[in-house]
This record gives C-alpha cells, structure tokens and sequence, in this order.
C-alpha cells in the first residue's frame, strides 16, 4: 500500500543510483560547538548515510551529536532529512529511513532510541520539539505504514512506543500538543498497551524543516513533507 507509493516516489525523486549526503551550512565543520552536526561517540556517529542505491540523508546544525552512533545508517537506500538540534542520544535516529523515508523537525528525536528505525521500510513525519524521551517514536512509520507526529508531541519516556508498526498495523496521526504522558487517555498506557487518543485521524502535516536540499537531478527546493506526503498517497 503506502510502500508500494513510496519506492515508486523515491524511485523517481532520487535517481540516479548513487547515494548522497549533504551537510547543511558544512554543520560537520561548523565554528561554533553547539552547530557542530555528527559529533557523538561509537566510531559510526553518521556512518552509511545514504548508503546503498538512492540513498539521501540530510542534516542541519546540531544534530547527530550527543551519544553513541545517534544517526548510524540513516537514509540508507532511502530519504532522511533532520532539521536543527535534533537526533541527539544513543541512537536516537539509528537506522532512520532505511528504505523508507523519515522527515524530522527541529528540536526532536532526543533520548536513547528516541526514533531508532523511524520510517524504516515506510513513511513517517515528526515535527518540532517532537520525540523527547527513550524509545518514545521508535519503530513508528515503519513495514509500509504512515506515521505523523506534529509539533511538541510524544515527549517522555515509551509516550508513543506502543503504537510501532510491527506491533499496531495502522496509519498513525498525532497532532500537536499530543500524549505526552503515559495514560488510558493517551496515545499509549504503557510501553505496550494502546490508550484510547484518536490517533487514526489525518491531521495537516507540520511545517517543512527550515531548509532547502538538493535532489540527484538538479538543485531543487523540495520541503521534506512535502515528500513524505508524496510518498505515502
């Protein structure tokens, strides 16, 4: 379903078949500390990006940093974009997009596997300040599903965790200000127990990340939900 629509979008957005990774304003040299994107601890802090065949990864200033391989494999064989201060612990964005598509806001994706996996094999859209928590998006947007979390959602710890896609085989739609907390009422009751917030519900997608990237054909300004959008429908 949404897989099928999505290798088809990569198939013509990303050609050829060669993988790319740009660092958005040279973060990976950046002057000031705090910009500094891709600077954490394990030896593969961004390792493989983009990796494989029509593989793209995308990262602003400050993110990829703070922890152990926090964007390992991101993008690989797929289309991975973060936008400022986001993807920061161990592994918080490990495997993101990996023959899927995964579009991350500012200020999100922070924790220990906050978003390990997100939009593997699928789709998924986090807006800002977004993903705060261990494990709390991890595994969302995966296996040919859509997951979209707006801005300032899903901030503690497993918030969102039980609505993974191997786990709860459905679209997921988040709006701003959402389960950000543990609880009946909420997104999930545990780790792994779904509570009875509405998340099937499309919802407007959030705000584009605040910059432009350049496709394989040509320099093209593309807002990254605006193709995950076109990936999933």
């Amino acid at each position: 379903m949404f897989l099928t629509g999505l290798l088809a979008a990569l198939a013509l957005l990303l050609q050829p078949a060669a993988a790319q990774f740009t660092y958005v304003d040279d973060c990976n040299t950046a002057a000031v500390a705090a910009d500094v994107c891709c600077d954490g601890t394990g030896g593969q802090v961004c390792s493989y990006l983009g990796g494989g065949n029509n593989g793209l990864f995308t990262v602003s200033k400050g993110s990829c940093r703070d922890g152990e391989n926090p964007c390992f494999d991101a993008g690989r064989e797929g289309a991975a974009v973060i936008g400022e201060n986001s993807c920061k612990d161990n592994y918080a964005c490990h495997g993101i997009a990996f023959r899927g598509s995964a579009n991350i806001g500012d200020g999100s994706c922070h924790g220990v596997s906050a978003c390990y996996l997100f939009g593997k094999e699928g789709t998924g859209v986090i807006g800002g300040s977004s993903c705060k928590g261990e494990n709390t998006c991890r595994y969302l947007g995966t296996n040919g599903q859509y997951a979209q979390i707006g801005n300032n959602s899903c901030n503690c710890d497993y918030c969102c965790a039980c609505l993974r896609s191997d786990r709860y085989a459905q679209d997921v739609y988040i709006p701003d200000n959402s389960c950000n907390a543990l609880g009946s009422d909420q997104c999930c009751e545990s780790a792994t127990i779904v509570g009875s917030f509405d998340t099937t519900t499309p919802i407007p997608p959030p705000a584009p990340v605040s910059f432009r990237f350049v496709s394989f054909h040509s320099p093209v300004a593309i807002s990254p939900v605006g193709m995950a959008r076109i990936c999933c429908c």
